[in-house]
């Protein structure tokens, strides 16, 4: 319980509308200040001149005396400035906790009589007059004893004891001032001049001597400050593993002070898991577990002076105010005396820099020191950096469910995906959303992840009570110079998902050396990450914040994007010219002076920069065409380029793209087009099924328009489509979409897409057993390739073919197309390709006999698909290395192999993978002797062949009539008819 009275609130001085006025400043700094500690639901009754609060009983009491009475100080002083004194405002404010009793009237109890009885103690009430500051704290003995001593941010030292006689109460109580605090003698600051405040005049000097004997009674050092550890932490296993392995090395060497700097961005963890960590280990450091907050981000308070921080840990630790040294080197000597030979645990919260930590570490072996910042402390030394990032997506689920309170069903996690995605994984957003669907039950989590996904303003929304993720932002960016804050706001206006300095440069319009300036400062503040080298991202919620921010009125949306489209056409012919071997130079505008254009020295580097910035040139002539405008210097290039390196899918619907963008407002034509993406972006992450639904629906739309110049429309979503049906073993309507697709793009002389057509039936005719056909449809693909194609479409079409020679028993015919479509690849930088040549190229060379050399290929083949997070490849690859193992005779481990292929193929709907790998776990068990364990699975494998139309169904019927015992139990299986 919490209870304020305003000073000499009854002067005569003061009107009646001076003391409404009173009373309105009164209630402001005390709302404005509990917001700022996240606290809006206390229980209020108001009492004339003051006010009682109730706080809940989850709400850490030490809240109340650590940042509190600062911001309390803060927001009377707001009050206070300007005004005139009967309206100026000096509070006492009385802390005790217990228990209360409600009526029809209000609350009473024996606890709440002392409370007040404390607040109108006379020590309080001549300390606050004697004091220049406007706010007197009187604690109860329990509350200090319980509360205040154990936390060293409420600065126990600058309390002193008195005891309170009023009416019939008599008890110890201890007194602070918290914007006057005792002196290095122990007393009170003096009061030079009389308080602008009316009230009745103190007798100086009386409380000064009083102060000073109080202050002299025996200190208990604080040895155990740890906040209270959250029960609902969840994840960060590597992060706790490494924090752990550290203590357990700190413990078992007790030699070395052992020091963990944990930076990460504003909202991602770093104070919750320290503190964590911290209670872990609380066993292990007997002697001290100190939690320190420094204040780097604090509202309303600058960052803490590590030589104040330093006279709060020594007069906690006991030592007397008059001892403890002015200078900063003497107290960091002291300090590190104090506790030479101890073992110690010391959370250092929200640091600033290096300069502010270096002072407070100990240098005694067997401490363990845990940092917390937004910046990366790079310069502080030994230290072990410890970078957090937001939590990885079935972390941010689980965080989510269990702060929520709600018992989720499978129908909710959908919506629980989406609504963690939205919280961009960051566990203060997360945190912030989940309290909201917990403090609403009439809610579902179906109606958060609606709201959250209809609003216009995510930052708005990811808020509860005064805590929100823009506030925790606010303060990340307040001390940013103004060029870095400019820098800062265009940097979100760039439309790609990440860019390097030369983008970066263009935005801002600036120096590519300031633009590495600013962004290594960028970085090393957390407010941008850096993925891979050179290559810089902002968080979605901080890229939505930077709109946020005002500033600069030439700092338009549309002036920035045009200066950074101006700069990726540029650079897109450029690279255009060296992959073509075409000299542009002269229809190339010449770069700004002072301003350093990226260039091209090789064939090489031009593909490879094609690669890298390829989502960023797509998301640019997206952008453009939703405003209305074309980049056609930019759309030609890219096109020509995608046709080279691929993907050919993506030059095909940025073409479809720029058609409608010249055709906007025939919304059918846009909503096909919608539809083609959404296909090849399922297609992307394995819903293959829903691929086709996509593609199905775009071509009813084509085809109920009958329009001519929708011809090459038509039959792009049909070769689209075929891939889908191929994987999920509609192989019939594979080569009839394909064949359709490939009539039309000859009638209309639409040489590359009839390339990748023919490419695509091969494949289909492969798996069906035409061989023959497969092979001839494959040549004639790469013939056309040859003539008007690229690199990646010849690699494209070779991989096909050799694995057509390969079903042929061709092996040195599938060998060489193999090897040559492996370099072909590595030329453009496309690793799903490489890995694609590797997978086949290692069944071909499995056929000669040299095991090592074609299980080292599918080894390397599997990884690159695992960092792509292509799973059909996965499954593919397996299925060919556990039929390798299970030749060379390694059974068990290929078993294994078409087991992890099984589980794959069932993500991505693949039927044919599917039945390769219960083909492949049938043998596996025939070799091992376990011939009744292999039957249900020869079985399954013999009727998804049959029901495709897949070519090994005849073989899987040649194997089965070899073998009664198959043949008896899967005959009637497989002679249902095929529907």
């Amino acid at each position: 319980m919490i209870v304020f009275d305003v000073a000499g609130f009854g002067d005569r001085r003061r009107t009646n509308e001076h003391q409404v006025t009173v009373r309105e400043g009164m209630y402001s700094a005390l709302w404005r200040a509990l917001g700022e500690i996240g606290i809006s639901d206390c229980y209020q009754e108001d009492r004339g001149d003051g006010v009682l609060l109730l706080a809940p009983a989850d709400v850490p009491k030490a809240m109340f005396v650590d940042s509190f009475p600062q911001r309390l100080v803060a927001a009377i002083h707001h009050h206070n400035d300007g005004r005139a004194p009967e309206e100026q405002i000096k509070l006492r404010m009385a802390l005790h906790a217990g228990e209360i009793r409600h009526d029809a009237h209000g609350v009473t109890g024996a606890a709440l009589t002392l409370a007040f009885r404390l607040l109108d103690a006379p020590a309080l009430k001549t300390a606050l007059a004697e004091s220049l500051g406007v706010l007197a704290v009187i604690a109860s003995a329990w509350f200090f004893d319980e509360v205040v001593r154990h936390n060293v941010a409420s600065r126990p030292a600058t309390y002193r004891p008195v005891w309170v006689e009023v009416k019939e109460t008599s008890a110890s109580a201890w007194i602070c001032l918290p914007d006057r605090p005792i002196t290095a003698d122990g007393t009170l600051a003096e009061r030079p001049t009389p308080s602008p405040t009316p009230g009745p005049a103190a007798k100086p000097g009386r409380q000064s001597r009083r102060g000073r004997r109080e202050a002299a009674m025996a200190r208990v050092e604080m040895t155990q400050t740890l906040p209270r550890d959250t029960t609902a932490f969840t994840g960060r296993e590597e992060e706790l593993a490494s924090l752990l392995r550290s203590a357990a090395e700190v413990t078992e060497a007790g030699r070395v002070v052992a020091i963990h700097a944990i930076d990460g961005m504003a909202g991602v963890g770093k104070t919750t898991l320290a503190i964590h960590v911290a209670h872990l280990l609380a066993d292990q450091f007997p002697d001290g577990r100190l939690f320190l907050r420094l204040h780097a981000h604090t509202h309303g308070e600058p960052p803490a002076d590590p030589a104040e921080v330093l006279a709060s840990l020594l007069s906690a630790a006991g030592v007397a105010t008059q001892s403890i040294p002015a200078e900063l080197d003497a107290r960091a000597a002291m300090w590190r005396d104090h506790i030479a030979g101890r073992r110690f645990l010391l959370i250092l919260d929200d640091a600033a820099g290096h300069q502010q930590v270096e002072p407070l570490l100990p240098s005694t072996p067997g401490c363990l020191v845990l940092v917390t910042s937004r910046r990366r402390l790079t310069a502080l030394d030994t230290a072990l950096t410890l970078p957090l990032d937001t939590l990885p997506p079935d972390e941010a689920v689980a965080l989510f469910v269990r702060l929520s309170g709600r018992t989720v069903t499978a129908a909710d996690g959908e919506h629980i995906a989406d609504i963690v995605r939205l919280c961009g994984y960051l566990p203060l957003a997360i945190s912030l959303v989940a309290g909201r669907l917990r403090h609403r039950r009439s809610w579902t989590v179906a109606d958060l992840a609606a709201d959250l996904n209809s609003t216009r303003d995510r930052l708005f929304e990811i808020r509860a009570e005064d805590v929100a993720v823009a506030a925790a932002f606010d303060l990340s960016c307040r001390d940013l110079p103004a060029n870095e804050r400019r820098f800062f706001r265009c940097l979100g206006m760039h439309p790609g998902p990440e860019l390097d300095a030369y983008g970066a440069a263009a935005l801002a319009d600036i120096r590519l050396t300031e633009a590495r300036e600013y962004l290594d400062a960028l970085y090393n503040d957390h407010l941008l990450d850096e993925p891979a080298p050179g290559r810089y991202r902002l968080h979605d919620l901080i890229r939505e914040y930077t709109r946020r921010i005002t500033g600069d009125a030439d700092l338009g949306p549309d002036r920035v994007v045009r200066r950074l489209f101006d700069h990726y056409q540029r650079t897109a012919q450029l690279a255009e010219n060296h992959i073509y071997g075409k000299i542009l130079a002269d229809e190339l505008s010449a770069p700004q002076p002072g301003k350093v254009m990226r260039e091209f020295s090789t064939h090489a580097e031009a593909i490879a920069w094609m690669h890298t910035e390829r989502a960023n040139l797509v998301a640019c002539v997206e952008y453009a065409a939703r405003q209305g405008h074309r980049l056609r210097a930019l759309e030609d290039a890219l096109t020509s380029l995608l046709w080279v390196v691929g993907p050919w899918y993506q030059a095909i619907l940025l073409e479809q793209s720029e058609d409608s963008a010249d055709q906007q407002g025939e919304e059918p034509l846009s909503r096909a087009y919608s539809l083609n993406r959404l296909g090849e972006e399922r297609k992307s992450g394995g819903d293959f099924a829903g691929s086709v639904a996509a593609h199905s629906e775009a071509l009813a739309i084509y085809h109920d328009l009958n329009l001519p110049e929708l011809r090459k429309r038509t039959a792009n979503t049909l070769s689209f489509m075929g891939v889908a049906q191929l994987v999920i073993g509609d192989l019939r309507g594979a080569i009839e979409s394909q064949t359709q697709a490939l009539e039309i793009f000859r009638s209309l002389d639409y040489r590359l897409a009839e390339a990748y057509a023919l490419n695509e039936l091969g494949v289909v005719l492969r798996v069906v057993g035409r061989f023959a056909q497969a092979i001839e449809a494959h040549t004639r693909a790469l013939g056309i390739f040859q003539e008007v194609g690229g690199n990646f479409g010849k690699a494209f079409a070779l991989v096909g073919l050799g694995s057509a020679h390969r079903a042929m028993g061709h092996t040195a015919q599938a060998i060489q197309s193999q090897q040559q479509a492996l370099e072909l690849y590595g030329s453009v930088g496309s690793r799903v390709g490489e890995a694609d040549a590797l997978n086949e190229l290692a069944s071909a060379v499995g056929g000669t006999g040299d095991f090592t050399a074609a299980d080292t290929m599918h080894a390397r083949a599997l990884r690159i698909y695992e960092d792509t997070n292509h799973r059909l490849g996965q499954a593919e690859t397996l299925n060919n290395n556990g039929k390798l193992l299970l030749e060379f005779g390694e059974p068990r481990r290929a078993r294994d192999q078409h087991r992890s292929a099984i589980r794959l193929a069932h993500q991505v709907r693949s039927q044919l993978e599917k039945a390769r790998g219960f083909e492949g776990i049938a043998r596996c068990c025939v070799e091992l002797g376990e011939v009744v364990r292999a039957t249900p699975y020869l079985c399954r494998a013999a009727w998804i062949y049959r029901r495709i139309g897949a070519a090994e169904a005849d073989a899987i019927e040649r194997r089965l009539a070899e073998l009664p015992a198959f043949g008896q139990a899967c005959g009637a299986a497989n002679r249902r008819p095929i529907r």
